[in-house]
């Protein structure tokens, strides 16, 4: 699957954070650079967010495994 503004390869961590902060019923997606242009952010703090919400668990988001941390 690509992100259908710059058609980069998207994976499910690009997924989830689409879902999670633009629409949880999108069929189409952003990937993570796309994304933080059109919320006005830098693409570190995107993560970190991304890093928060799989932290506390949320569930789309693959979880965190003990060699990430």
């Amino acid at each position: 699957m690509n992100c259908y503004l710059c058609e980069k390869e998207i994976d499910t961590i690009d997924i989830g954070a689409h879902r999670k902060l633009i629409d949880k019923c999108a069929s189409r997606y952003m990937c993570r650079d796309c994304l933080s242009r059109e919320l006005g952010w830098s693409r570190e703090y995107l993560d970190g967010i991304i890093q928060m919400y799989r932290e506390r668990g949320c569930m789309l988001f693959p979880p965190i495994k003990k060699e990430d941390l």
